[in-house]
């Protein structure tokens, strides 16, 4: 069971570069297969293109598609991959729409490695 956690392939979605670095080594060394995408719709490319087994997004990005929205289309492409918030602006009304529409977790910014690899 292990092998498999460890082996799951994660796109992080995010539009601050400091951010997917980080998540994507404190990933990275715990044993995943990480990818990153810095926006919605790179992210929707990178989905059709492969599956992935967990997709921690980002909720606010400049431009493009939020991630809410992206939720949203995932889960029209593929229902099963589970879907992780990240956020700095923590609103109960995005979290409760975000959970409505199929995300697993909603993490707020920053996270510590512990929560993330979890």
């Amino acid at each position: 069971m292990q092998d498999e956690i460890t082996n799951a392939a994660v796109l992080i979605v995010d539009d601050e570069a400091a951010i997917r670095y980080s998540v994507s080594k404190t990933l990275q060394r715990a044993g995943y297969e990480v990818h990153e995408a810095e926006s919605g719709e790179h992210a929707l490319a990178l989905l059709k293109a492969r599956p992935f087994d967990v997709i921690l997004t980002d909720i606010r990005m400049p431009t493009g598609i939020d991630g809410v929205e992206l939720v949203r289309r995932i889960k029209e492409i593929d229902p099963d991959t589970v879907i992780i918030l990240m956020t700095g602006y923590p609103s109960l009304s995005t979290a409760v729409e975000a959970l409505r529409l199929g995300a697993h977790d909603y993490l707020i910014k920053p996270s510590s490695s512990q929560d993330i690899r979890q």
